[in-house]
C-alpha cells in the first residue's frame, strides 16, 4: 500500500561531523584555553567529544567551579578558532539541496550554541532556513516533534536514540569512525552517498 508522505515534514540533520567536519577546531580551541593541558589530537579522542554539550566536553579538563569562566572562553576563542578550522564535508550542500527538490524542508538541529552555528552556516553558505541550536538528548527529540521530522541524520548514536524517541528512523554517518554495531535503521559512510541514497529511501517509503 503506498503511504503518502506529508510535504510539509522536515529532514533533519545534526551538524558537527555530519555536515562540517569541526574535529580540529574543537581541539584547537580546546588546546587555546587548556594550554597546559594534554589535548589529544587522535580522531578517535575527537569522535567521542564531538556532539556533546559544551558543558560536557569542557569538564573533561576543568573542575566544575571554573566551567563558567572557562566556558566563556572558549565561546571567544571558538568564533576565529571554530571557523578557521572548520571544514565543509564533502556532499553535505548537495545532501541538503536534494531533499528540498523532492519538496522536504532540511533542518538542522544540533548541540552547537547557536552563536556558533549561526556563524559556521554563514561561513559555508549551507542552503538551510530551519536551525535549532543548543539541543541534545531529549532536547533533540523535542525539536524533530515540533519541525514534524520524519528522518534524521547524524554521525553519533545518541543521534540514533534521539530519531527513535519520536519516533523516526535514523541513518548515521559513520565516517571514519568505523562504527560496527549502531540501532539505525540505516547507515552510510560520508554525505557524498547521501543524495543516491535519499533518492531510493523516498522511494522505499512512499511504496510502503
Amino acid at each position: 500500500m503506498r503511504r503518502l508522505i506529508d510535504m510539509k515534514a522536515t529532514i533533519g540533520f545534526d551538524f558537527d561531523m555530519t555536515l562540517v567536519d569541526t574535529s580540529n577546531s574543537l581541539i584547537a580551541t580546546l588546546g587555546e584555553i587548556f594550554p597546559d593541558k594534554n589535548i589529544m589530537q587522535d580522531d578517535n579522542f575527537s569522535f567521542q567529544l564531538n556532539g556533546l554539550p559544551l558543558d560536557q566536553i569542557l569538564l573533561h579538563f576543568c573542575h566544575k567551579e571554573n566551567l563558567h569562566r572557562f566556558r566563556k572562553e572558549f565561546m571567544t576563542a571558538y568564533e576565529n578558532i571554530g571557523i578557521r578550522e572548520s571544514r565543509l564535508l564533502s556532499g553535505s550542500i548537495p545532501a541538503l539541496e536534494i531533499v528540498r527538490q523532492y519538496g522536504f524542508e532540511p533542518v538542522i538541529i544540533s548541540a552547537k550554541s547557536k552563536k556558533n552555528l549561526t556563524k559556521l552556516i554563514r561561513h559555508f553558505d549551507l542552503p538551510i532556513k530551519k536551525v535549532h541550536a543548543d539541543k541534545h538528548g531529549i532536547e533533540k527529540t523535542k525539536a524533530m516533534i515540533a519541525e514534524k521530522t520524519i528522518l534524521y541524520i547524524g554521525d553519533q548514536e545518541s543521534d540514533v536514540s534521539a530519531a527513535h524517541a519520536v519516533p523516526i528512523e535514523a541513518l548515521r554517518i559513520t565516517g571514519n569512525s568505523e562504527v560496527t554495531e549502531t540501532h539505525a535503521e540505516w547507515q552510510i559512510d560520508n554525505m557524498s552517498l547521501f543524495p543516491h541514497w535519499f533518492k531510493a529511501w523516498v522511494g522505499i517509503s512512499t511504496s510502503k
